[in-house]
């Protein structure tokens, strides 16, 4: 399989648009839509709607109810950014579908899960993938992302800056593409730029199966994909009165808004865990969920994307690892962003309410200390 065979998809997906000319047709995102609903596309994509699943007998609860949408379970268990890569790929092969030009790569900047996604897609495309990444990225990060059976995957280390994080390697990132050469036949896919609208469709898919009236929903802004393209077709579902709580950690209070109070977590002392098994943050990362941005929200998310958002809440270390411990214990694999997410919907639920939220990964070797090697070049 090539990116030829997705051009040639594409261009037999928009034949089929004809007919559609005086009705709006010429408009980009009506042919996004409906390229993305041309089965070939999907197939060559994998692009798979995600089960919504009732968490509250395994989570344990005495009130309330928790659903959460799976992003954990999608195949190969490659994670939220499988959905946003495979759609991005579609989207930027159709803005440029008359050039015919077929790129020699795709390439995007981020964390472990963008990384993970780019060689699953080079691999499925018999392609490179090149990840920018942060110089604060730890060895091991480069050793998984380096030996992973996923695919090839080349990793650039953005230099200091003398920047925030985020804004050190989004930088580099469009150095590379303006000016190397070989990575301007890349495909750059500017996720933290059109994740969010790359997702849409789908979201308003996912939408469809919510089947109760959730009072919160929870999740984790990140690069605020999510938030776009999944909860806000949620969010409008239901006429925008379910309230939004983004979930921070305490040492990167990024969003400006009100936290929501009288939260308890008496659950915390049902179990006694050792978080041992845990990996620490490395040097020069404060903790180690929501990556990558930890000093500023994505500049590039629409202020009507975060206008949604009704409250925050800001755990602690202690909050989210007791959770990824209770659920490492009772089978569900889960990453320390979904553990966050979790240990508040369960706060809230044990007040009464039902909430949606969102697993974003399985449990990663990057998160548990044992299963980590030296990095070697």
């Amino acid at each position: 399989m090539n990116f030829q065979m997705l051009i040639e998809a594409i261009e037999k997906s928009l034949n089929a648009l004809d007919y559609l000319k005086n009705f709006g047709s010429n408009n980009f995102d009506i042919k996004y839509e409906h390229v993305l609903k041309d089965s070939r596309v999907r197939e060559l994509i994998e692009w798979e709607k995600p089960k919504i699943t009732n968490l509250s007998d395994l989570l344990e609860l005495s009130n309330g109810k928790i659903e959460a949408v799976r992003l954990d379970l999608l195949k190969n268990k490659v994670g939220l950014k499988k959905p946003v890569v495979g759609s991005l790929i579609v989207r930027h092969l159709l803005s440029r579908i008359r050039t015919k030009k077929v790129p020699k790569g795709i390439i995007d900047g981020g964390n472990f899960n963008t990384g993970i996604a780019l060689a699953y897609y080079a691999k499925k495309f018999n392609s490179i993938g090149a990840l920018v990444h942060t110089r604060y990225f730890p060895d091991y990060f480069r050793n998984i992302l380096s030996n992973s059976n996923f695919g090839m995957l080349e990793l650039l280390e953005a230099p200091s800056m003398d920047k925030g994080i985020e804004r050190e390697f989004y930088s580099y990132l469009v150095s590379v593409v303006r000016n190397n050469e070989k990575y301007r036949k890349f495909l750059p896919l500017w996720h933290a730029k059109y994740g969010g609208k790359a997702l849409l469709p789908l979201g308003k898919i996912i939408s469809d199966d919510v089947g109760f009236y959730p009072d919160y929903i929870v999740l984790s802004l990140g690069s605020g994909s999510n938030l776009e393209g999944i909860v806000s077709p949620i969010h409008q579902k239901f006429n925008r009165k379910p309230k939004i709580v983004i979930v921070e950690h305490v040492l990167s209070p990024l969003l400006n808004r009100k936290e929501v109070k009288g939260l308890e977590f008496k659950f915390l002392s049902n179990d006694s865990f050792s978080n041992d098994w845990l990996t620490p943050p490395p040097n020069g990362i404060p903790h180690m969920i929501v990556g990558p941005h930890y000093h500023e929200i994505n500049p590039l998310l629409s202020r009507d994307v975060l206008n949604i958002v009704d409250y925050v809440y800001r755990v602690s270390d202690k909050q989210w690892q007791w959770m990824a411990s209770f659920c490492k214990a009772r089978g569900l694999s889960v990453g320390n962003s979904s553990a966050a997410n979790l240990v508040v919907s369960r706060a809230l639920a044990e007040k009464g309410y039902s909430v949606l939220t969102i697993i974003v990964e399985p449990l990663r070797t990057i998160y548990e200390k044992s299963k980590l090697t030296p990095y070697r070049d």
